[in-house]
């Protein structure tokens, strides 16, 4: 009877810990999309496109790097590849010089929330 109860306790926080991971990836998404989107004016399904591919890069870099004991350079290279793959995928919806915004404005967010940690 140990055993089951501490099985399904078990199960249940692992649960618990995964939604939290995927929490903390949405609400990165989220607010990048926010500030992005209210610089430049996107529509719905423009905020849905790049909220989709921020969040599938954080879950990608997520699942490649946690727990595997990288090195920095290996981290480097799945940041690297990860970066790529979204900005390619933005590049489908949206023209070069608007991903050149998009990037920008990704890399200011990401300064100025740098600085309030």
């Amino acid at each position: 009877m140990k055993k089951i109860f501490l099985l399904v306790f078990l199960t249940g926080f692992a649960l618990t810990v995964s939604a939290q991971k995927k929490q903390s990836h949405k609400k990165r998404a989220i607010a990048q999309t926010d500030y992005v989107s209210s610089r430049m004016n996107f529509n719905d399904e423009q905020k849905l496109f790049l909220f989709n591919a921020l969040l599938e890069k954080y879950e990608t870099i997520s699942g490649q790097v946690k727990g595997k004991g990288l090195s920095k350079e290996e981290r480097k290279a799945i940041f690297k590849q990860s970066n790529k793959a979204m900005y390619d995928k933005l590049n489908t919806k949206f023209s070069k010089g608007e991903v050149k915004k998009i990037k920008a404005y990704l890399k200011e967010f990401q300064e100025k929330n740098r600085k309030k940690r």
